[in-house]
Protein backbone atom coordinates (compact mmCIF):
# COMPACT_ATOMS: atom_id res chain seq x y z
CA UNK A 1 0.00 0.00 0.00
CA UNK A 2 1.10 3.67 -0.71
CA UNK A 3 1.60 6.03 1.40
CA UNK A 4 -0.70 9.41 0.46
CA UNK A 5 1.55 12.39 -0.35
CA UNK A 6 1.45 15.66 1.83
CA UNK A 7 -0.52 18.42 1.09
CA UNK A 8 2.11 21.04 -0.02
CA UNK A 9 1.55 24.12 0.90
CA UNK A 10 3.07 27.81 -0.14
CA UNK A 11 2.39 30.49 2.40
CA UNK A 12 2.88 34.21 1.44
CA UNK A 13 2.81 36.85 4.63
CA UNK A 14 4.14 39.52 5.07
CA UNK A 15 5.32 39.67 8.79
CA UNK A 16 7.71 36.78 9.11
CA UNK A 17 6.59 36.30 12.93
CA UNK A 18 3.37 34.86 12.03
CA UNK A 19 4.20 33.43 8.85
CA UNK A 20 6.55 31.19 11.28
CA UNK A 21 4.52 30.83 13.49
CA UNK A 22 2.09 29.19 11.07
CA UNK A 23 4.86 27.26 9.31
CA UNK A 24 5.35 25.67 12.92
CA UNK A 25 1.59 24.83 13.80
CA UNK A 26 1.49 22.73 9.93
CA UNK A 27 4.85 21.30 10.94
CA UNK A 28 2.84 19.40 13.82
CA UNK A 29 0.47 17.39 10.80
CA UNK A 30 2.65 15.20 8.65
CA UNK A 31 0.24 15.04 6.01
CA UNK A 32 0.80 18.78 5.22
CA UNK A 33 4.51 19.90 4.04
CA UNK A 34 5.50 23.88 3.63
CA UNK A 35 6.95 24.11 0.35
CA UNK A 36 7.54 27.56 -0.24
CA UNK A 37 7.39 30.64 2.43
CA UNK A 38 7.16 34.37 1.02
CA UNK A 39 6.72 37.87 1.98
CA UNK A 40 5.30 40.04 -1.01
CA UNK A 41 2.78 39.16 -3.72
CA UNK A 42 5.36 38.99 -6.49
CA UNK A 43 7.07 36.34 -4.80
CA UNK A 44 3.56 34.90 -4.14
CA UNK A 45 2.69 34.96 -8.00
CA UNK A 46 6.37 33.58 -8.98
CA UNK A 47 7.37 30.60 -6.26
CA UNK A 48 3.66 29.17 -7.01
CA UNK A 49 4.20 29.00 -10.89
CA UNK A 50 7.62 27.35 -10.40
CA UNK A 51 6.13 25.01 -7.73
CA UNK A 52 3.16 24.30 -8.33
CA UNK A 53 1.57 23.71 -4.66
CA UNK A 54 -1.68 21.74 -3.86
CA UNK A 55 -2.63 25.04 -1.87
CA UNK A 56 -1.82 28.97 -1.36
CA UNK A 57 -2.23 30.11 2.13
CA UNK A 58 -2.59 33.85 0.65
CA UNK A 59 -2.64 36.94 3.27
CA UNK A 60 -5.02 39.26 1.39
CA UNK A 61 -2.59 42.29 2.62
CA UNK A 62 1.05 41.44 1.15
CA UNK A 63 2.60 44.13 -0.40
CA UNK A 64 3.45 44.29 -4.25
CA UNK A 65 0.03 42.98 -5.51
CA UNK A 66 -2.85 41.46 -2.57
CA UNK A 67 -6.23 40.92 -2.38
CA UNK A 68 -8.38 39.74 -5.19
CA UNK A 69 -5.61 40.98 -8.05
CA UNK A 70 -3.32 38.19 -6.11
CA UNK A 71 -6.17 35.76 -6.58
CA UNK A 72 -6.45 36.28 -9.81
CA UNK A 73 -2.85 36.27 -10.69
CA UNK A 74 -2.53 32.69 -9.16
CA UNK A 75 -4.97 31.52 -10.46
CA UNK A 76 -3.86 32.36 -13.84
CA UNK A 77 -0.74 30.71 -13.60
CA UNK A 78 -1.50 28.00 -11.49
CA UNK A 79 -5.02 26.96 -12.38
CA UNK A 80 -4.98 23.55 -9.86
CA UNK A 81 -3.57 25.47 -6.65
CA UNK A 82 -6.36 25.87 -4.52
CA UNK A 83 -6.18 29.79 -3.01
CA UNK A 84 -7.19 30.01 0.66
CA UNK A 85 -7.34 33.65 1.64
CA UNK A 86 -5.77 35.15 5.38
CA UNK A 87 -6.82 38.44 6.83
CA UNK A 88 -7.15 40.23 9.78
CA UNK A 89 -11.05 40.58 9.02
CA UNK A 90 -13.03 38.76 6.94
CA UNK A 91 -16.60 40.20 6.32
CA UNK A 92 -18.78 38.85 3.88
CA UNK A 93 -18.08 41.35 0.71
CA UNK A 94 -14.49 40.85 0.76
CA UNK A 95 -15.16 36.59 1.24
CA UNK A 96 -17.18 37.18 -1.52
CA UNK A 97 -14.46 39.21 -3.87
CA UNK A 98 -11.90 36.66 -3.30
CA UNK A 99 -14.05 33.33 -3.73
CA UNK A 100 -15.32 34.96 -7.06
CA UNK A 101 -11.65 35.70 -8.26
CA UNK A 102 -10.50 32.13 -7.36
CA UNK A 103 -10.54 31.55 -4.03
CA UNK A 104 -12.00 28.19 -2.10
CA UNK A 105 -11.77 29.86 1.63
CA UNK A 106 -10.85 32.72 3.52
CA UNK A 107 -9.21 32.24 7.52
CA UNK A 108 -9.12 34.44 9.45
CA UNK A 109 -5.29 35.69 11.28
CA UNK A 110 -6.87 34.84 14.24
CA UNK A 111 -7.49 31.23 13.59
CA UNK A 112 -6.09 28.84 15.79
CA UNK A 113 -3.67 27.01 13.63
CA UNK A 114 -6.52 23.67 14.15
CA UNK A 115 -8.66 25.97 12.17
CA UNK A 116 -5.90 27.13 9.63
CA UNK A 117 -5.33 23.14 8.91
CA UNK A 118 -9.15 21.93 8.71
CA UNK A 119 -9.19 25.14 6.01
CA UNK A 120 -6.73 23.44 4.02
CA UNK A 121 -7.98 20.39 4.17
CA UNK A 122 -11.28 21.50 3.37
CA UNK A 123 -9.82 23.13 0.41
CA UNK A 124 -8.68 19.90 -0.96
CA UNK A 125 -11.78 18.75 -1.25
CA UNK A 126 -12.84 21.11 -3.46
CA UNK A 127 -13.31 20.45 -7.39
Amino acid sequence: MHEQQPIRVLIAEDYEIYRMVIVELLARHSDVEVVAEVGDGRSAIERTAELEPDVALLDHGLPRIGGVDLVRAVRECCPRTRIVMMSGYVDELREAECVAAGAVACVLKGATGEDVYTTIMDAMSVT
